[in-house]
């Protein structure tokens, strides 16, 4: 049953992303479609973006639960995100003509994952901050007598 309950987490959690990407896609086609250029994501674009969607948060939830230091997990989630990515949209999505447009496509997706990881980094240092300004203070001289 425990298997059961992570793997509807990360199906739940996985339609959110895929939600919100489809929306951010769907909203830049209509931009690029006021351009006069037509540009509406596939049936096999979103059966890729799901399937990302999905294996993203797989790896999410394996690598939150190792005991790694934070930039140990990152780089770890970073390349296997990578490879994800260049499964699905490279080679299954046959993006890439050549090698000058894989580096592009590569590049801005290290970009857009840079952007997030500072962005998460940023929320995540807020947090810590906030539970140690919480925390009660425990004195480390509590044996001293005065």
């Amino acid at each position: 049953m425990k298997a059961l309950a992570r793997l509807g987490k990360i199906l739940s959690v996985a339609c959110i992303y895929f939600t919100v990407v489809t929306l951010l896609l769907y909203t830049c086609g209509s931009i690029v479609a006021e351009s006069g250029h037509q540009w509406i994501p596939t049936l096999q674009m979103l059966y890729m973006l799901l399937v990302f969607c999905i294996l993203f948060e797989a790896v999410n939830q394996l690598v939150l639960r190792t005991r790694l230091p934070y930039v140990l997990k990152l780089l770890l989630h970073y390349g296997a995100c990578t490879l994800i990515f260049s499964v699905i949209f490279i080679v299954w999505g046959q993006t890439a003509v050549n090698a000058g447009s894989t580096l592009v496509i590569l590049t801005a997706f290290t970009l857009v994952y840079a952007a997030c990881a500072v962005i998460l980094a940023f929320i995540r240092s807020l947090g810590r901050a906030k539970q140690n300004r919480e925390s009660a203070y425990e004195s480390q001289f509590k044996n001293v007598k005065k």
